[in-house]
């Protein structure tokens, strides 16, 4: 399976299914976009600001209460940033930064053996 497969794998599957339920149109608040993820639960940044005009805080909900569209959206977001990710990491910058603390800390012994009198 290659990396378009596994895209679009994640994007067409659902794990839930938003399901209607009995006075959701008293109920129903507007979600801006799903923020993260964890077992059964979505974390979700509501829409809108409170009466000091502050954003509502964070919160979790039920998978199944969120949208479809919502869901897919989400998806997608996880799936361009896996491909991102693996990207990064195969170029050769993704691992400078352990290079970068082994010159430094090589330059800071030198450094403090200069300080002490002793030389290379």
């Amino acid at each position: 399976m290659n990396n378009n497969d596994d895209y679009e794998s994640d994007v067409s599957s659902l794990d839930t299914h938003f399901r209607e339920r009995d006075g959701d149109e008293d109920n129903l608040w507007e979600v801006e976009a799903i923020v993260a993820e964890r077992g059964s639960r979505y974390q979700v940044r509501w829409a809108g600001v409170d009466d000091k005009g502050a954003p509502w805080p964070l919160d979790w909900v039920p998978k199944e209460d969120c949208t479809d569209p919502l869901v897919r959206k989400w998806k997608k977001q996880k799936a361009r940033k896996r491909k991102r990710d693996e990207k990064i990491s195969e170029t050769p910058y993704y691992h400078s930064w352990t290079l970068y603390k082994i010159i430094l800390l090589l330059l800071l012994l030198l450094l403090q053996q200069t300080s002490q009198g002793y030389a290379w």
